[in-house]
């Protein structure tokens, strides 16, 4: 079993190749080893959401899903990024060469939760605590049901914070793998 002490990337990798060797036999786990396993280079992103927030790398069998909004220190969501992160879990369903999807966020935080100093949240938040509560329910419900049910196995690689919609983001996953020192 992977040790929660060990760097993300090598945890994750080992919990694959223990835990699905049909993943291992269909295309190589980079950064394990075995008789004939060669260093699988890591593709540029194959895919941006508009915004540009959410991109998507591939090496062999496993691609790594980043969102990041680098305007906030803690990462925070918005009905934009909910969207694209939806979108990416949907495109990740399109494509049958992907065993596994690892959801990460910023390289300070996975998400502090959901940014009500966004500009049309904020300006739906005084207007009405309900539609402010619809707004949130729909975008999350839509991205949670999206990553719930992609066919890759998913993987929540936790840095930082990970609070609120952050938290729930992780938890839409099927394993949450978190740094020592992540809240």
């Amino acid at each position: 079993m992977a040790s929660f002490n060990q760097p993300i990337g090598r945890s994750v990798k080992t919990l694959i190749a223990e835990r699905w060797p049909a993943a291992r036999r269909r295309g190589r786990i980079p950064g394990t080893t075995g008789p004939g396993d060669a260093a699988m280079p890591v593709a540029p992103p194959a895919y941006a959401s508009a915004t540009g927030a959410v991109t998507i790398t591939t090496a062999g069998v496993i691609a790594t899903v980043r969102f990041a909004r680098p305007d906030r220190r803690v990462n925070p969501l918005s009905p934009a990024l909910l969207h694209d992160l939806a979108d990416a879990a949907r495109h990740l369903a399109r494509r049958p060469d992907i065993s596994v999807a690892i959801l990460t966020g910023s390289d300070t935080a996975f998400c502090g939760g959901f940014d009500l100093k966004d500009d049309g949240v904020a300006a739906l938040a005084e207007a009405s605590d309900e539609a402010l509560a619809e707004l949130v329910a729909r975008a999350g419900g839509e991205a949670v049901e999206a990553w719930t049910s992609t066919p890759p196995v998913t993987i929540a690689a936790v840095e930082g914070y990970a609070l609120g919609g952050g938290l729930v983001m992780a938890l839409s996953c099927d394993f949450r793998v978190a740094r020592s020192g992540a809240l």
